[in-house]
């Protein structure tokens, strides 16, 4: 079973690259932002808290990503593979899923880094915010996120780097180009 966890800053195309490796290589796309905009639409607890929390641009408490995340992993016990986007995003959450992962003798098998300049992907996420509808699409809240992003998960990437499985690519490039980089680290060809 591969697991893959794909870091970058905002903007980046965590999200399309995932989509991409899905479709291919047929792994279950988890996105904790896909689930925690899932439950801001159903009113749920957890989408209560993050219409304060998450919309302002920080992170939700370790505690509640860890459990959703958990919980995704156990409903889905056919697929072949796991594709994560938006997690971990803290060290805490780097060193639960690691350990959780090698429990279940299926440990993360790659981590690719998708790096890219503040400027390049502020501009992208403005014009993401043009048609997107998120809310969190805007200057402020970018600045934000930014911040967040360089506070708490820098150093979740760096404890998967102190572990040696971190692949880095060129963020800034077309979709096209990073995601013939991303295939070829999956394929084993790096």
């Amino acid at each position: 079973m591969e697991n893959i966890i794909i870091f970058g800053p905002p903007g980046t195309g965590k999200g399309t690259m995932s989509e991409k490796i899905s479709a291919e290589f047929g792994f279950r796309h988890i996105s904790t932002g896909d689930i925690i905009r899932k439950n801001q639409k159903e009113r749920t607890k957890i989408g209560i808290l993050a219409d304060k929390i998450v919309d302002g641009g920080n992170l939700l408490p370790d505690n509640i990503v860890n459990e959703m995340v958990k919980q995704e992993l156990i409903d889905d016990k056919n697929s072949k593979g796991f594709i994560f986007d938006g997690f971990p995003r803290t060290s805490g959450q780097a060193k639960m899923l690691d350990q959780f992962l090698n429990k279940k003798g299926t440990p993360v098998t790659k981590v690719i880094h998708l790096d890219a300049d503040k400027y390049t992907v502020q501009t992208r996420i403005l014009e993401r915010g043009k048609t997107s509808g998120r809310a969190d699409d805007t200057v402020e809240v970018f600045g934000t996120r930014w911040e967040a992003y360089q506070k708490e998960t820098v150093p979740a990437l760096q404890y998967f780097e102190g572990r040696g499985k971190v692949d880095k690519v060129n963020g800034e490039q077309t979709i096209e180009e990073v995601y013939s980089k991303v295939k070829s680290i999956i394929d084993g060809n790096n």
